[in-house]
C-alpha cells in the first residue's frame, strides 16, 4: 500500500534556536518560478504532472545512466521498490530534474534524491546505495 505514495519525507521538529538562528531560505517567487518551469515541462509531454506519465513514457522522456540503472536494479533486488514503484520512482526523479532545469538524464545522484524521498521512517539510504 504504502508503494501508491510518491513521496514518504521523515520531518524532524527542530530546536527553537536552530528555527531562531536559521538562515533566510530560498524566496518563494524563485521557488515558483522552478515550480512553474516543471509544470510547463510536464505540460510539453502531453501530461499535469509527471506521475500521469506510463512506463513507455517515461522511457521516452528519460534516459538512465548506466549508475542510475545500477541504483534502480538495487533497489529492486533489495525488495525496496516494486515495478509500480519503480514507474513512480522514475517520475519522482524526471521532476527533480525538470525543477532544476535540466533534461531528461537521470544520474545515480538524482536516483539517490529520489529514493531518499521515498524513504520509508528509519530505512536509511546506505541500504540501497
Amino acid at each position: 500500500l504504502l508503494d501508491r505514495f510518491d513521496l514518504r519525507v521523515r520531518v524532524e521538529a527542530m530546536a527553537p534556536e536552530e528555527l531562531v538562528d536559521a538562515p533566510p531560505g530560498e524566496p518563494s517567487a524563485a521557488v515558483a518560478e522552478r515550480v512553474a518551469r516543471a509544470r510547463a515541462a510536464a505540460r510539453e509531454r502531453g501530461v499535469v504532472a509527471n506521475r500521469e506519465l506510463t512506463l513507455e513514457a517515461l522511457e521516452e522522456h528519460t534516459r538512465l545512466t548506466p549508475d542510475a540503472r545500477a541504483a534502480l536494479d538495487a533497489a529492486l533486488r533489495c525488495g525496496r521498490l516494486s515495478g509500480r514503484g519503480m514507474a513512480r520512482l522514475r517520475s519522482v526523479a524526471l521532476t527533480l530534474r525538470d525543477l532544476e532545469g535540466a533534461d531528461g538524464t537521470l544520474d545515480a545522484t538524482t536516483m539517490q534524491v529520489a529514493l531518499g524521498l521515498r524513504a520509508e521512517v528509519g530505512v536509511a539510504m546506505a541500504a540501497v546505495a
